[in-house]
């Protein structure tokens, strides 16, 4: 029971924080799909340093609060590049993922890929399409941001650091595709 009301919190308080750190925007033909908040799990193995070396990267994102389109979603993939603990972030391949969705009407899932990886002030921003499933062909934007590392002291990435994992604020829109 602790530890389900601990993630409960730790949802709504990186949801709450990032929904103040990155206000909703819409594409300039107004129509927005879906909005939605939560948190993200991410580990590195091995865990990340300084340097540069071939890491596998296991993501898990869940949509806890969504305002439209649907109540909740999630995805969960792995993937191996080269990166070190400074660019973790940003260094994620375009790829695709399957958001698996839990409510509202049509079909229970839309896979996106993201073609761009940008960083932001509080983290990272991917941007990309809905290719198929539900808003097959709405534009996408993921953007996150890390709230906390394991151990602590490794969000500082410096010399002697290992980032084994880390977590924090989601947010997911999908918009019209601007035509």
């Amino acid at each position: 029971m602790r530890k389900r009301f601990a993630v409960a919190l730790s949802a709504v308080i990186g949801g709450t924080l990032l929904s103040m750190a990155t206000p909703a925007h819409s594409t300039p033909t107004g129509g927005v799909h879906l909005e939605c908040s939560g948190h993200f799990d991410v580990s590195f193995s091995p865990a990340l340093t300084t340097v540069a070396k071939p890491t596998t990267i296991t993501e898990t994102d869940h949509y806890d609060a969504c305002s439209t389109g649907a109540s909740a979603g999630e995805i969960t993939r792995s993937f191996t590049i080269t990166v070190s603990c400074a660019d973790w972030a940003t260094t994620k391949p375009p790829g695709t993922e399957v958001i698996r969705w839990i409510g509202g009407i049509g079909e229970r899932s839309s896979t996106v890929h993201y073609s761009s990886a940008a960083p932001t002030d509080q983290g990272a921003s991917y941007r990309g399409e809905v290719l198929a499933g539900r808003f097959r062909g709405d534009n996408s934007q993921k953007q996150f941001t890390p709230t906390a590392f394991a151990p602590p002291a490794a969000a500082k990435c410096e010399p002697g650091s290992a980032v084994r994992a880390a977590a924090g604020g989601i947010r997911l829109l999908l918009t019209d595709a601007e035509r």
